[in-house]
C-alpha cells in the first residue's frame, strides 16, 4: 500500500512538472508576440540574480537558432555580457493580466547600434523582421518595445523622430502590425536634453506612448540600467503598451 502511494505520488510530481516547468512549445501554439528591439539596455545588461529561473509558466523567447525555448535571462545573446533586461518584467505583467495565454519575446536588440542602423535596408532591420515572420507562424505581433539613444544622444529631435517614424511604419507594414503598440523608453537621466526631446520625437509615430526612467538608477556605470531598475522598467512599459492597447 505503501509503495502504491508513493508510486502514485511520483506520477503525480512527474505530471505537475510537465504542466509547469515544460521546455518545449506545444504544436499549434497561439502566442502574443512582442518585438525587441534597439540597443543595449533593451538586450539588458543587469546583473542575473536566478541563473536557469524560468520567466514565467507561459513565457517563451525565440533563441539564437530561432527556436521556442522557455524564456529565462538573458533572453538576448547578441554580447557575452547580455543579462537581466526589461522584457522580463514585462512578460511576467502580460502574463499576470493576460492569465493563460502564451507570450512570446523576440529579442532583436544589439548593443552600440545608433537608431540609423536600423532603417529597412539594413541589416539589423532585415534580421529583425526575419526574425519575427518566424515567430509569426506561432501567433501575431501585439507590441514593438524600442529602447534605444544613447547612441544618438545629440541629434535633433527632428532627425531621431524622422528614423523612428520610417523604421516603425515600415516594420508595422511588413509585420501586420498596423494596430500593434509602439512603446518607447527614456534613457538614464544623465541624458537629460534626449528625454526631454523625446516626446517631441515620437510624436510622428502612431499608437506609441513613453516609457518613464525617472529614478531609475544605472547598475553603476553610468550608462546600463540596473537589475531593480529593468524590473521597474519592464513593469512601466508594460502599463503604457495596456493603455495604449485599450
Amino acid at each position: 500500500m505503501k509503495n502504491s502511494k508513493l508510486l502514485a505520488s511520483i506520477v503525480a510530481t512527474g505530471i505537475i512538472s510537465s504542466v509547469f516547468c515544460q521546455t518545449t512549445l506545444g504544436q499549434g501554439k497561439e502566442m502574443a508576440l512582442f518585438l525587441l528591439i534597439g540597443q543595449s539596455n533593451m538586450a539588458g545588461r543587469g546583473p542575473i540574480k536566478e541563473i536557469g529561473q524560468p520567466v514565467g509558466k507561459n513565457v517563451w523567447m525565440l533563441n539564437k537558432s530561432n527556436e521556442w525555448v522557455i524564456a529565462k535571462a538573458p533572453v538576448h545573446f547578441d554580447k557575452g555580457v547580455a543579462g537581466v533586461g526589461l522584457c522580463e518584467e514585462f512578460a511576467r505583467c502580460y502574463e499576470k493580466a493576460y492569465p493563460g495565454k502564451e507570450v512570446g519575446l523576440i529579442p532583436c536588440a544589439v548593443g552600440g547600434t545608433s537608431v540609423h542602423k536600423w532603417g529597412p535596408e539594413s541589416a539589423l532591420y532585415k534580421q529583425a523582421v526575419k526574425r519575427a515572420k518566424i515567430a509569426m507562424k506561432n501567433g501575431k505581433i501585439e507590441g514593438i518595445l524600442w529602447h534605444q539613444g544613447e547612441s544618438d544622444s545629440k541629434e535633433s529631435a527632428d532627425l531621431y523622430g524622422k528614423a523612428l517614424q520610417e523604421l516603425m511604419a515600415s516594420l508595422r507594414k511588413e509585420l501586420e502590425a498596423e494596430k500593434a503598440p509602439v512603446v518607447v523608453g527614456e534613457l538614464l537621466p544623465k541624458f537629460s536634453d534626449f528625454n526631454k526631446n523625446l516626446p517631441e520625437a515620437i510624436k510622428g509615430v502612431p499608437l506609441c506612448g513613453m516609457a518613464s526612467a525617472v529614478g531609475l538608477k544605472d547598475k553603476g556605470d553610468n550608462l546600463h540600467f540596473g537589475t531593480e531598475a529593468l524590473i521597474t522598467f519592464g513593469s512601466r512599459y508594460f502599463d503604457v503598451w495596456k493603455s495604449l492597447k485599450k
